[in-house]
């Protein structure tokens, strides 16, 4: 495989703390900056170690890594890749994304880091979501069953109306096909069994925006808080037009303090 040559640099953070401030969270950090073509010879195995130190030279022991996930990848095999290229056991997430999904994904190496999870857990989160109208799908995305399909026609006028039901706090129910826990078992183990329960609202915040829409696809950008499910608001607009809708594609643009331009490419980890 040959080397990219073009100077990409990656942030390894060793040191970390939080300062907080009125409605903000910085993050202050040294930094150790490398190039990544030396990163990308660690991770094929071109290269030995730099002074006798292995790829753990490069890649810290402790610190916060945000990686952009390719879709058709799960969040574990990010985790399980990174653990296997730096022998560290102790790496988690900062919140999942669905294996179709792309976008942000925070990755905490070091027990002091991720303790930390839930900070990020907290935060809003900004997605562009692309939707597909006149078709419902099981999970409400692109890897379930269909259900229901209609031919109705939504007007650009009707869409922009029905978007304004999705801005600032509202609530939504989360759907079947989730990992939410209800008395001990996650959802998406009951919907496997055809099981259908009962689910309390949630109240979340949003602010949603038109990008673009030529029939059956709708593109928006959505700034949400903590638990927002995108593939909800994807299914109750559809409802709300009629016309039914599921989620057809998902990037995650941020999380926290975070933006796509932050990330490595997490393609690179299973290179």
């Amino acid at each position: 495989m040959e080397v990219i040559k073009k100077r990409v640099l990656v942030n390894c953070f060793h040191r970390q703390e939080l300062r907080f401030f009125p409605r903000r969270l910085f993050w202050k950090a040294e930094q150790t900056q490398i190039e990544f073509g030396e990163l990308e010879e660690l991770l094929v195995g071109k290269k030995k170690a730099l002074s006798g130190g292995g790829m753990n030279s490069l890649i810290p022991s402790k610190g916060i890594l945000p990686v952009n996930k390719p879709s058709n990848k799960t969040s574990f095999s990010l985790v399980h890749a990174l653990r296997k290229i730096t022998r560290i056991k102790k790496i988690g997430h900062a919140g999942t994304l669905d294996p179709f999904a792309d976008g942000v994904m925070i990755l905490l190496i070091g027990r002091e880091f991720t303790r930390q999870s839930g900070t990020f857990l907290n935060q809003d989160k900004e997605y562009t979501a692309t939707l597909h109208l006149g078709i419902e799908t099981t999970t409400f995305d692109p890897e379930g069953e269909i259900t229901a399909q209609n031919a109705t026609i939504p007007t650009l006028s009707q869409i922009k109306d029905a978007l304004t039901y999705f801005q600032g706090q509202t609530s939504q129910i989360p759907p079947m096909f989730s990992a939410k826990k209800v008395q001990g078992k996650k959802l998406y183990e009951l919907a496997r069994k055809g099981i259908e329960i009962e689910r309390k609202p949630i109240q979340v915040t949003l602010q949603t925006e038109l990008i673009s829409y030529d029939y059956p696809n709708l593109i928006l950008h959505i700034t949400c808080s903590k638990g927002t499910y995108i593939r909800t608001i994807a299914n109750d607009l559809g409802k709300l037009l009629t016309c039914g809708a599921h989620l057809k594609k998902l990037t995650r643009t941020r999380c926290g303090p975070y933006h796509l331009k932050d990330c490595i490419d997490g393609k690179r980890l299973f290179a």
